[in-house]
């Protein structure tokens, strides 16, 4: 089903939150613009980087370690990989 949504100041124009929830975006999120036959077509692009929160920076990498991605060590194991250089 269609939104409508209000173009405002500097162009800037709200993706509603349905959308947005179900699109996962958030914030600071990159977009591909086109001028299509139809209108305006909004994209979603993965960036190499985004600002991340540190909460969401955290949950993600606990998510790595959880899978097995990753393995914690011990700060006196990386002291000792250190001194070894």
């Amino acid at each position: 089903m269609a939104k409508i949504s209000k173009m405002v100041r500097n162009g800037q124009v709200t993706v509603p939150k349905k959308i947005r929830d179900s699109l996962h975006l958030k914030e600071g999120d990159m977009f591909e613009v086109e001028q299509t036959a139809e209108g305006i077509l909004f994209r979603p692009v993965q960036t190499q980087y985004r600002k991340v929160t540190m909460p969401e920076l955290i949950k993600a990498m606990d998510k790595d370690i959880a899978s097995g991605k990753y393995e914690v060590v011990d700060v006196e194991s990386i002291e000792g990989l250190i001194d070894d250089l």
